[in-house]
């Protein structure tokens, strides 16, 4: 074995020393029997990060021009066999990358910056914990190795490369515990707009100090140490109270509260102390809390700072019909169209929905035999929003039900524009789909791209599954929806996790994704062509509820929020732009 240890900066790894065991070593053959190819083919993880790719890549020009061959890329979905001889980059899902891994892990406990390079019969295999030390740890491979064929002729049977990277260690810790050993406790719905600050403390830490703070919500077992996030229903969080327009991180009991007056100054709060821990690291040092620490605060007004700009709670008696209308762009009150059993689809729109008093907007689609509706409601041509991280809480429609929240630029007058899909779950209370997609006028009629491609087809797909409650489907009880939006990039989120991000710079015609959109939310069954079809023995009638909309919006980056009150909602092609609710005209 080859321990190699070393700097790394920026994208350089430097190698200060090595050492190494001799063995029986075979020489790598370059080259296929003909000699007319690449006898590896480099491979990468579907959906891997952008840096991983790059390296992926750069691997393959740098052989291909060393060896004048053509060098094959792929992502490894074929079945292996005999014969297969492969550059494994990263989790590839080969057992190849799995093992070194593991001998990586083995090596010594802080290796999250390492990276191990071995060759494991007919693999070449690079991997490493992290995503940005895998594309480190390819650059490193690429540089080594494939820049000429001497270079190559080092590699052979025995290769093992280890690389060790510089840690220091912080020991934070909370009421005399470390900090390593505390666990994050959470609502189970928890929202994105402080969960992605939980997510970059976990990150840091992790990068940092080499340990992943275990995150749980509040419906598993108690332990000794854990770090209360929220309302909680522990009997430390409740015991502490904020300020209005405050937060509050005060240690209680052995336990960490972090509690905020509203969404966004739990946010704050929680960003208050990844600023502690990156502020003591910075000068050296750790955090040590005391058993009494106590630390306030007030809500942050930065313009790099989220800041909740509109929201509906559906907690008055009617549904508020000066900002949800009729869609009337497709789907209009009284289309109808065949549905799956032969009868008829009928869109009801605003009808189609009540108030309760329970709180929250219930969207409703009901089957009569073969026949059956559909009801849906938007802020078309009401409210508009470009940028912002939008959230929404709901329960979704039991199956074959089909919910959707989304935001679309259709019939706006825009020339080519993108529709947003937060979730369509298709009929499944077990599954749903994020989706953008791309929609331009052209002469011989509409032109439409989609991320339904193999490259995205799996990864924008969120499979549900209850850590706690193995019968619970998203029927069952409200969970968060998030769709965080910005110039150039688009993330979705369940209870404040993120599935799937899409990178919008790259993209064709990239303006076409920053113009502004409506929001349309709906719940039916029966389509003919369209989700999970709906049997003679569907219920008959299914239904989502929404117990809140809300909008956050930054200042920094152009977000915009226009209005029917502000009267800068835009009218380019000279459209109709009066209201309807449930087909009747009401502005």
């Amino acid at each position: 074995m080859k321990r190699v240890y070393a700097l790394l900066m920026s994208v350089l790894l430097v190698v200060l020393s090595g050492c190494g065991k001799s063995s029986a070593k075979q020489t790598l053959a370059a080259l296929n029997e003909n000699g007319k190819s690449f006898n590896y083919s480099v491979v990468r993880p579907k959906g891997c990060a952008d840096d991983i790719e790059k390296a992926a890549k750069d691997i393959r020009s740098r052989l291909r021009k060393t060896y004048g061959v053509s060098v094959t890329v792929s992502y490894g979905e074929e079945k292996d066999y005999d014969g297969n001889y492969e550059i494994l980059i990263g989790n590839t899902g080969r057992a190849e990358s799995e093992t070194v891994l593991e001998i990586l892990k083995q090596n010594r406990k802080s290796c999250q910056f390492d990276f191990i390079i071995k060759t494991v019969g007919e693999k070449i295999c690079i991997n490493a914990l992290r995503d940005e030390v895998i594309s480190k740890a390819a650059e490193y491979f690429a540089e080594t190795y494939c820049g000429n064929k001497n270079d190559w002729e080092k590699l052979n049977s025995a290769t093992e490369v280890i690389y060790e990277a510089p840690f220091k260690e912080y020991p934070h810790k909370i009421d005399g515990v470390e900090l390593k050993d505390f666990t994050v406790v959470t609502v189970r719905d928890m929202e994105y707009i402080y969960g992605r600050e939980l997510e970059s403390t976990v990150d840091y830490l992790s990068g940092s100090q080499g340990y992943e703070l275990k995150v749980v919500d509040e419906r598993s077992p108690k332990v000794k140490n854990e770090i209360l996030i929220g309302d909680l229903e522990r009997s430390e969080s409740r015991g502490v109270t904020p300020e209005k327009d405050g937060w509050i991180i005060k240690a209680v009991n052995g336990k960490l509260v972090i509690k905020g007056s509203d969404s966004v100054c739990l946010a704050d709060a929680v960003s208050e102390f990844l600023t502690q821990i990156k502020e003591k690291e910075k000068n050296g040092s750790y955090i040590d809390l005391p058993a009494d620490y106590e630390l306030t605060g007030k809500k942050q007004q930065s313009a790099g700072r989220y800041s909740l700009v509109w929201n509906d709670e559906f907690d008055q008696k009617s549904l508020n019909n000066h900002w949800w209308v009729d869609y009337s762009s497709q789907n209009k009150y009284g289309d109808a169209s065949n549905s799956c059993l032969g009868g008829t689809l009928t869109q009801k729109a605003a009808e189609n929905t009540k108030m309760t008093g329970d709180g929250c907007l219930t969207i409703f689609g009901t089957r009569n035999g073969k026949d059956f509706t559909e009801g849906s409601v938007s802020t078309w041509d009401t409210l508009q929003l470009k940028y912002g991280l939008i959230e929404f809480r709901a329960k979704l429609p039991v199956e074959p039900g089909c919910g959707t929240l989304w935001f679309n630029g259709s019939k706006l007058g825009y020339a080519c524009m993108t529709e947003y899909d937060l979730l369509e779950n298709f009929g499944s209370a077990k599954s749903f789909a994020s989706n953008l997609h791309r929609w331009w006028v052209q002469s011989s009629g509409t032109g439409h791209t989609s991320l339904d491609i193999p490259e995205y087809s799996k990864l924008k797909r969120y499979n549900f599954k209850d850590s706690i409650d193995a019968e619970a489907d998203l029927s069952t009880d409200f969970h968060i929806y998030t769709m965080e939006w910005d110039e150039s990039k688009v993330s979705f989120a369940v209870d404040g996790k993120v599935y799937f991000s899409y990178s919008l710079d790259a993209t064709e015609n990239p303006d076409s994704r920053r113009l502004p959109v409506y929001m349309i939310m709906s719940c039916g069954m029966g389509s003919a062509d369209y989700g999970v079809a709906a049997t003679e023995s569907s219920p008959e009638y299914v239904e989502m509820k929404v117990d809140y909309v809300r909008i956050y919006q930054r200042s920094d980056n152009g977000s915009q929020l226009l209005t029917r009150d502000n009267k800068d909602i835009p009218n380019y092609n000279n459209r109709d732009m009066t209201h309807y609710v449930g087909g009747k005209k009401v502005s």
